[in-house]
């Protein structure tokens, strides 16, 4: 998981991004004002974004939170120190996944952290996929299947074909209570639209996707299990 970080306070920044690196989250870059942060969150769009709502004075977080909801569409968490009525206010207006009030802890972030995956990404009807700059939700029925392509997955719908940077793994874990099985070592498909299994392949729509011994049988058990057919 991916995470950006907008704080002003460099001794702040530096401390969170080593709570989040000890976690196992990866940090895509910290932004001290809103133009550096806008700058570093499309040069490498995040899965969640942690904003400090007052940077040099005033409320450039509210002023990023406004960006990421007309242009990325990402979860984001509020970090403040601040509880006044109209700040409190504002930032309810903008829908924030979560708060953090400082000073925090290491649990503080992880527990935060992990609420936010659970309630935007594993529970939603929709999931975040990244189109170049911007990431674009998509209703996982319309995913066929996931190819592992090096350093890159693309991801094929019904409709297009999507390319982002990460691996087949890492995607698979970030998506697991949806309904995607891995099939190969460079596949993994949406079990509910596998139309035909042969010995050798998956046959989805008008395309065969190779499928090897290894995981043949979890997925005819799967489909079996589920009234499918094979």
């Amino acid at each position: 998981m991916n995470i950006f970080i907008a704080e002003d306070d460099v001794f702040i920044s530096e401390e969170l991004k080593a709570i989040l690196l000890d976690l196992g989250y990866a940090v895509t870059g910290i932004g001290h004002n809103f133009e550096s942060s806008v700058r570093l969150l499309n040069q490498a769009p995040p899965d969640i974004a942690i904003l400090d709502i007052k940077m040099h004075g005033t409320d450039q977080g509210f002023r990023i939170a406004s960006y990421i909801n007309e242009n990325l569409h990402i979860p984001y968490i509020f970090l403040t120190s601040f509880s006044d009525k109209e700040t409190v206010r504002t930032a309810v207006q903008l829908k924030p996944a979560a708060y953090l009030v400082k000073p925090f802890t290491g649990q503080d972030i992880f527990t935060t952290l992990e609420t936010v995956k659970n309630n935007f990404y594993r529970n939603a009807a929709k999931i975040p996929i990244r189109d170049g700059h911007a990431t674009v939700f998509v209703d996982f029925s319309e995913v066929l299947w996931i190819k592992a392509d090096d350093k890159y997955v693309e991801i094929q719908t019904s409709s297009k074909k999507f390319v982002q940077r990460g691996t087949l793994s890492a995607l698979l874990e970030q998506w697991k209570n949806i309904p995607f099985e891995r099939v190969h070592r460079s596949f993994a498909v949406n079990t509910a639209r596998i139309e035909k299994i042969t010995r050798d392949c998956i046959v989805i729509g008008n395309t065969e996707i190779p499928v090897s011994r290894t995981y043949l049988e979890k997925i005819r058990k799967s489909l079996d299990g589920k009234g499918g057919t094979t």
